[in-house]
């Protein structure tokens, strides 16, 4: 019998084991480095979400797209969709049955853009299953693992639309491969 040079990660099984193995390492590397969300709301999209997000659980209309905020006197009609702001008022109100209005902000504000690494990587890692076998599975895990760059989009605080973008277009991508 001879030995692989490097573990078989084509199964389905380990396939999914190395998903869940490379989520947590980097969600737990991510989280260790966060910055200080309790007194930044991050760069402007965070802060146009969470008003829009904040205007949703107020009572705001599902087809009320006008923001004040922006060109004042004026306001204007957003551009976004607002099944993100949905999601994240959905997960905020579960929260705030368990803890007050603001501790559930924060907390789905750190979560939030963590739990969408295992689909990213989950992506990642089938598309490299078919494109290169258990070995090129192994070397995308460990590239995925070592390039926390790939992740900027991904830290806690960033609730605005590009993650959640990355891994729609992941998931185009393996269906097309």
């Amino acid at each position: 019998m001879q030995l692989s040079p490097s573990p078989n990660l084509g199964s389905r099984r380990q396939l999914i084991w190395t998903t869940v193995l490379v989520t947590l390492v980097v969600s737990v590397a991510l989280a260790a480095n966060y910055h200080d969300i309790t007194t930044s709301l991050g760069d402007t999209d965070d802060a146009m979400r969470l008003v829009r997000v904040r205007e949703l659980l107020a009572g705001a209309g599902w087809y009320d797209q006008w923001t004040d905020r922006l060109q004042p006197p004026h306001g204007l009609f957003m551009h976004w969709s607002r099944l993100l702001d949905g999601g994240l008022a959905a997960v905020i109100w579960l929260a705030r049955l368990a803890v007050s209005p603001a501790t559930a902000e924060l907390a789905v504000r750190f979560i939030w853009p963590l739990l969408w690494i295992g689909p990213a990587v989950g992506c990642a890692l089938v598309m490299a299953r078919r494109l290169g076998g258990g070995a090129a599975v192994f070397v995308c895990a460990l590239l995925l693992i070592a390039d926390m760059q790939l992740y900027s989009q991904f830290k806690p605080g960033r609730v605005d639309h590009h993650n959640v973008q990355i891994v729609m277009a992941l998931i185009a991508g393996t269906c097309a491969v």
